[in-house]
């Protein structure tokens, strides 16, 4: 079979989103993928798709490229608005995203950045310790910080206990935990090795997806031209989150079968669906009340992790969304 050609290009190499698509993208059984510009090859027509990514702008002006191939845009972000309508296509990384980029009327697919783990047979590591892992970047751990540390302070367990921070460490550790009981507290620098370590020991994932209030001077003097049309009460709570939150970090934990609680993101929601809706937390006793119905239901938390697998496995693995997305991009062309 001759396989034709589709150019990947972003600018932004270091992106771990950027990272998590070359690997899924390079699977796509049809095509040769490139990742170099070269302007002679996109206007003789080598390629059948170009996807550009985040951040193309800075090298690519998509107004000197000659139509002849079907342009997909990959992750749009605020500054792509005003470039969406040039586009055929759209990979969007959550159903967030899919519904703010609806008023653009372009056909679409979910598609989360993830990188897939080479864990045929996981066996998680029989001991007496109690692990709590986050993976993701410092701002949602930073945020989610007063939660946390309740839920360390307050849950039942005869184990011993430990949580595992992987993020973008730096010179600066986040701070956290410091009046915590009885706890190790580890900072891993974010890595795939890393997450692949930790992860196959088993422990309960967490995932906090909303962000903290502005309360500084600036938004507060915003927020008091909004409240004439909001105002907040006893009965009402706001949740705050971007419209690029995605599956990411869930799809990571589903791979290895650990079961995780997280927030009430739309994607979230959907995720879990009826069935583990109660692993849904908002605020902290929330929290507390889902880390210890797992403890104390030792085969239920198997049984979650188990669904979260099975889950990933039949609806989000490389191989499924490259299925979709094929199908999905070919029929740009059906009528050509």
């Amino acid at each position: 079979m001759i396989k034709e050609n589709i150019l990947f290009y972003g600018t932004n190499k270091n992106s771990p989103a950027y990272k998590f698509y070359c690997q899924s993208f390079s699977k796509l059984e049809k095509y040769n993928l490139d990742f170099d510009l070269d302007y002679k090859k996109i206007n003789s027509g080598f390629y059948k798709f170009i996807f550009l990514h985040t951040g193309y702008k800075k090298k690519i002006n998509i107004n000197l490229i000659e139509k002849k191939s079907k342009m997909i845009l990959v992750e749009p972000r605020p500054g792509h608005h005003n470039e969406v309508h040039k586009f055929d296509f759209i990979i969007v990384n959550s159903f967030e995203t899919q519904l703010f980029y609806s008023k653009y009327k372009k056909p679409s697919i979910i598609y989360p950045p993830i990188y897939e783990y080479n864990n045929p047979e996981i066996q998680k590591k029989e001991d007496d310790i109690l692990r709590f892992i986050y993976h993701g970047n410092s701002k949602h751990i930073s945020y989610f910080k007063k939660k946390l540390e309740f839920v360390l302070n307050n849950i039942q367990t005869n184990k011993k206990k430990e949580l595992h921070l992987i993020y973008d460490l730096r010179n600066k550790k986040v701070k956290i935990g410091e009046n915590c009981k009885e706890i190790k507290i580890y900072h891993h620098k974010h890595s795939h090795e890393k997450i692949n370590e930790i992860l196959l020991k088993g422990g309960i994932g967490l995932v906090p997806q909303l962000i903290g209030e502005n309360r500084n001077l600036f938004h507060l003097l915003s927020f008091i031209k909004f409240i004439k049309f909001f105002t907040e009460l006893k009965n009402e709570y706001i949740l705050r989150f971007k419209e690029n939150s995605n599956l990411g970090r869930h799809l990571v934990f589903a791979q290895f079968k650990i079961p995780l609680i997280t927030e009430p993101t739309m994607s979230s929601c959907l995720f879990l669906n009826e069935k583990w809706k109660k692993f849904l937390a908002y605020n902290q006793y929330d929290w507390l009340h889902s880390v210890q119905f797992l403890i104390d239901n030792p085969e239920k938390m198997e049984k979650f992790g188990l669904d979260l697998y099975d889950n990933w496995e039949k609806n989000f693995s490389h191989k499924v969304l490259n299925l979709k997305l094929t199908e999905k991009i070919e029929s740009l062309y059906e009528n050509i």
